[in-house]
């Protein structure tokens, strides 16, 4: 299956699309970076790059989740 179709399923959940190729649970979001490109930290330590376009929606959601 392709992440679209995972993305589609978690819609309603704490999960978000932050680059074409990653997924993932707003929950374990540690630190978010700024920069170019920005990235995010999440609890195993893993730095996810985060698509330009998708930083406003990142934001919103973590801003949301507090």
């Amino acid at each position: 299956k392709t992440l679209k179709t995972y993305e589609n399923l978690f819609v309603d959940s704490d999960f978000y699309r932050v680059h074409q190729s990653y997924l993932v649970n707003l929950k374990h979001v540690k630190k978010y970076t700024k920069g170019k490109p920005p990235f995010i930290i999440i609890s195993n330590d893993d730095k996810i790059r985060v698509s330009i376009n998708k930083k406003s929606g990142l934001l919103e959601r973590l801003n949301n989740l507090k």
